[in-house]
């Protein structure tokens, strides 16, 4: 397996990477909508999600291991 590039997508989930903001995003708007249209769920109510979307993780919030 070779290393190509910057992966962009992922099983359905789209990856956003800032490297000057040392940012990563990931969504999954698109395999979320198609499920919707294959299921017929397009008058459902909505839902929040359990993780809030203005929540920041770092690196500080894990414990440390060993490399």
């Amino acid at each position: 397996m070779k290393d190509l590039r910057l992966t962009k997508k992922l099983i359905c989930i789209d990856i956003y990477k800032d490297m000057k903001m040392c940012t990563l995003q990931i969504s999954q708007d698109k395999y979320i909508k198609k499920i919707i249209i294959c299921f017929v769920m397009k008058n459902t109510k909505t839902m929040n999600t359990p993780l809030s979307s203005h929540l920041r993780l770092f690196l500080a919030y894990y414990p440390k291991t060993k490399q």
